[in-house]
Formats: C-alpha cells, structure tokens, sequence
C-alpha cells in the first residue's frame, strides 16, 4: 500500500505546473517562434531571409522550382559548401540541404560501400541524414523540420550550423570512400 501510495504521490508531483525561473541575462533572451511567420510563401521567405541576415549570410532566391528557394554557399575547413533551403507553405515543411555534396553515380564502382557508409552514418546522426538520387548519383546532406507552430531563429540557426559543421567533418572521408572503395584511415 505504501508503494501504491509513494507513486501515485510521485506521479503528481510529476503533474503539477512549474514556474520557469527568471532569466538571468535578458540581453539574449530565446525568442517564441511565430507562427504566422510560415502561413504564405512571401512571409516564410521573408523570414527564413532575415535570420540568416541575423547569421551574416547572404543568399539569393531561386525562381526556378514549385517551392520558395533560397541559396547560399559556405566554406568551412574542409569544401564549399552549397545550401539550398526549400520552403513549402502548404505542407509546412522547410528542407534545407547540402546540394551535391557528393556525387555517387549509380555505375560507380565504389558505390555499394559509400551507400552503405551513408546508411551507417544515418544510424549515428542526430540531425540531418544522406539521400542518394540514382538518377545522376548526387548525394545530399539534408534536414527537414515542420514550421506548424513557427520556427524559432535559434533553432533555425542551430539546424543550419550543425549540418554544415557535420557536413564538413565528414566529408573527406566519404569522398576518399567514393574515390578509392576504402575506408580513410582515421589515425
């Protein structure tokens, strides 16, 4: 009975609302996401242009496709690296993605051990995963997350840079894979 008691007793404590503590430092405090900022195309772009404005990129918009599309390159240690950003309004979706971060074709003889590398990495990731377009061999490091409720400049910020420092981290090895059919030695 007690043990009935001590959890029913745990489990709503669990349940009773908590008061967040004050802030510390207001000076950057995390912003709430708006979600009216993604309900048309023209907002949507014109807010995913100004947080990376707030990031110091710049970017062009790309008339060419169905969807919103934004461009920008970055170079980082270890490639230039060519982000596109896709903004689907009526699925509430934003993909943003690494464009041909790697070319694979599907004739290539090493190509059985990168997809598999790529399928191991998917494993281990925690945000952004490999696809493989058989049709021409491109390999893209991409994220895709809902903007339902908005999406904050933070996590926004956060998705951007963790696939481009992933991105580069990984891919001399990949490359080395896709040019030699062997692992790079990791020492």
């Amino acid at each position: 009975m007690r043990q009935i008691l001590a959890t029913l007793f745990i489990l709503s404590a669990a349940l009773l609302p908590v008061r967040a503590p004050a802030q510390a430092d207001s000076a950057t405090p995390f912003e709430a996401a708006d979600p009216q900022a993604f309900t048309t195309d023209d907002r949507a772009v014109a807010t995913i242009k100004e947080y990376l404005v707030r990031m110091k990129v710049s970017c062009e918009r790309n008339t060419g496709f169905k969807y919103p599309v934004l461009d920008f390159s970055s170079t980082i240690n270890n490639a230039t690296h060519q982000v596109r950003i896709v903004i689907d309004t009526k699925r509430a979706v934003v993909y943003v993605f690494l464009n041909r971060y790697l070319m694979v074709p599907d004739g290539s003889a090493n190509r059985n051990a990168v997809l598999r590398e790529l399928m191991k990495k998917n494993w281990d990731l925690n945000i952004g995963k490999f696809e493989w377009d058989p049709s021409d061999g491109e390999v893209r490091y991409s994220y895709c997350f809902t903007t339902e409720n908005g999406v904050g400049f933070e996590a926004f910020r956060a998705i951007v840079a963790t696939l481009l420092a992933s991105g580069d981290k990984l891919l001399p090895g990949l490359k080395h894979l896709a040019e030699t059919g062997q692992p790079a030695d990791t020492k």
